[in-house]
């Protein structure tokens, strides 16, 4: 069965394989640094498929995984030799998805006081 994204689907932006490939692509080019159970979260995709799509990643040298405290980070691998160019890329499909965009800024990145009310 192939994991469905809840995230758009946009004819075209499936170029790195495959559709999940190319929403995980966006998201760590508009999170900057995430982690891999974050990219499950806001995809709604499984873990499996979000740790098997890092691993291919990792494997291409796309990607490199840095441990924070007891976090392994993901982030863009600034030695990739066409990390510029991907980049790029990565910014016009991103023309063509605020779904994207609109799911990033929708993660809180700082800690929510204890006892605060929403």
């Amino acid at each position: 069965m192939k994991a469905k994204s809840k995230l758009s689907d946009q004819p075209g932006t499936s170029i790195f394989g495959g559709q999940s490939a190319t929403d995980l692509l966006l998201l760590i080019y508009v999170l900057k640094t995430t982690y891999k159970r974050e990219l499950a979260e806001i995809t709604s995709l499984g873990y499996t498929t979000v740790l098997n799509q890092i691993k291919n990643f990792e494997a291409d040298g796309v990607i490199v995984l840095k441990t924070v405290g007891r976090q392994r980070m993901i982030e863009f691998n600034p030695r990739f030799f066409a990390r510029n160019e991907l980049e790029q890329l990565l910014e016009k499909l991103l023309l063509s998805r605020p779904d994207i965009l609109q799911c990033a800024a929708q993660k809180r990145k700082r800690p929510r006081r204890t006892g605060k009310k929403l």
